[in-house]
């Protein structure tokens, strides 16, 4: 039998497994208002320079966002209770079964393989 998960750790473990969760509930995601099209609406009133910019480079931007509100913000990202809901389900049933996931290697093979055949269809 396994230790305890302390709450901190548990509290870890879910906080970086919740953005993998955040797909699940699309009604959740908010509705894009009038005056947000591309090209239109604040974004390119505030940040006229980012609109400017090609798609590789709005991607970096993006990542580098995202790195920093980890590395800084990340006590400040609201989780959903559904989020800890199914993370908690999840955790149960890997507890009840360990052999029922699958381990990092299987999942980063299975990531590659789909990422190789995208790569490779020339469609």
């Amino acid at each position: 039998m396994s230790a305890p998960i302390e709450d901190s750790e548990r509290k870890a473990f879910f906080e970086g497994l919740a953005a993998d969760f955040a797909a699940l509930k699309a009604e959740e995601r908010p509705e894009r208002g009038p005056g947000t099209a591309h090209g239109e609406g604040p974004m390119r009133d505030r940040f006229p320079e980012i609109c400017q910019l090609g798609v590789e480079e709005k991607l970096q931007l993006v990542q580098d966002l995202w790195d920093d509100i980890a590395d800084h913000h990340a006590d400040e990202i609201p989780i959903p209770e559904w989020v800890w809901e199914e993370v908690e389900r999840r955790h149960e049933k890997y507890l009840a079964d360990p052999t029922s996931g699958l381990t990092w290697a299987q999942v980063e093979a299975s990531i590659l393989a789909r990422h190789a055949r995208k790569t490779d269809d020339p469609t």
